[in-house]
């Protein structure tokens, strides 16, 4: 079994357009969909329902778990319940159609014994940058970020699991902790496969959506899947 796992606060405005990007992802057939929703309304309940298109596992928390245990907990059962790998995401982010793909490929090309995870999102190029490179994908050391990476049954009782609570300032402070005291490698796109869309949250608020669009000014990759991927060690400052 492979995953696709999403924590939901209740912010509708964000969980519409991500179902529409999960409702586009290329091979959802081969995939089963977990969310893990926090106490929120009907409506978010309705948009859920919804989802018909991919078989689903809706995880209702009966209490609030918050943004430190849900993700967690999430993990934990995904895991617990066979996954071979996870997409995590989150849901204001949208992504691009080919994200299985790309997962499917890093996973079975890039030694999990080697790489603490393999990331989706890439907020080094900037969306006045020219790129042709879509296919491609790199090797980067001692960096983390929470907004979609993929994961490894190993790669999470390895790395993520027991080092998930070392930092009180939350999960991903925890993660780049860890991963930066050990100096670990992870395999990312060149050009990012997610997009960040929350203009506020329980820990990301800024004063205005142009605000926000202007610090997640990234390129993002939502064309068909490429021929084929491949990996390069040329720096991004030379690929046109």
């Amino acid at each position: 079994m492979k995953t696709i796992s999403v924590t939901i606060v209740g912010r509708s405005e964000f969980l519409i357009p991500f179902v529409e990007s999960l409702k586009k992802v290329n091979n959802k057939e081969d995939y089963v969909f977990y969310a893990s929703v926090e106490p929120t309304t009907d409506y978010i309940h309705d948009i859920l329902d919804s989802i018909d298109f991919i078989d689903k596992k809706i995880i209702y928390n009966k209490e609030k778990l918050g943004v430190y245990n849900n993700p967690y907990h999430l993990l934990k059962r995904v895991f617990d319940e066979g996954s071979e790998y996870n997409i995590y995401l989150e849901e204001d982010l949208i992504f691009s159609q080919d994200i299985t793909d790309l997962s499917d490929w890093m996973v079975n090309n890039f030694n999990d014994h080697n790489y603490s995870h393999y990331s989706t999102y890439n907020h080094c190029l900037r969306s006045m940058w020219k790129y042709n490179n879509y296919d491609c994908v790199r090797e980067r050391q001692s960096v983390f970020s929470p907004l979609g990476f993929t994961l490894t049954k190993y790669q999470w009782k390895t790395h993520f699991c027991p080092n998930w609570y070392i930092n009180s300032s939350g999960w991903d402070f925890s993660i780049l902790q860890y991963i930066k005291s050990n100096e670990l490698k992870h395999i990312e796109p060149y050009i990012s496969r997610t997009k960040h869309i929350g203009h506020y949250g329980t820990n990301c608020t800024f004063s205005s959506k142009e605000e926000h669009d202007m610090i997640y000014n990234i390129n993002y990759y939502d064309g068909p899947k490429p021929i084929q991927y491949t990996f390069t060690d040329v720096p991004m400052c030379q690929l046109q």
